[in-house]
């Protein structure tokens, strides 16, 4: 792609999230870009095996967790 052209969407990053975007979005007609200095699935998708843990989609740092943490320590299930 040449510096002067123009693109309807660039998405940053090609890992699980910015593949799967960039996927459903082409299907759906649109033209996307893909930026990532790197190999498609190289960055952190490879460091979590390539999946996607919606059980796991708050983050650690938020006060929900962290006040349900003695319950998740302590609960086997």
């Amino acid at each position: 792609m040449a510096a002067s052209e123009t693109v309807e969407i660039a998405i940053v990053g090609a890992g699980v999230v910015g593949l799967a975007t960039a996927l459903r979005l082409v299907a759906d007609g649109r033209e996307v870009l893909l930026i990532d200095p790197h190999e498609p699935g190289s960055g952190a998708s490879s460091g979590n095996a390539g999946t996607i843990a919606e059980y796991a989609c708050m983050p650690v740092g938020s006060p929900a967790v962290l006040r349900a943490l003695p319950k998740l320590l302590l609960d086997p299930d």
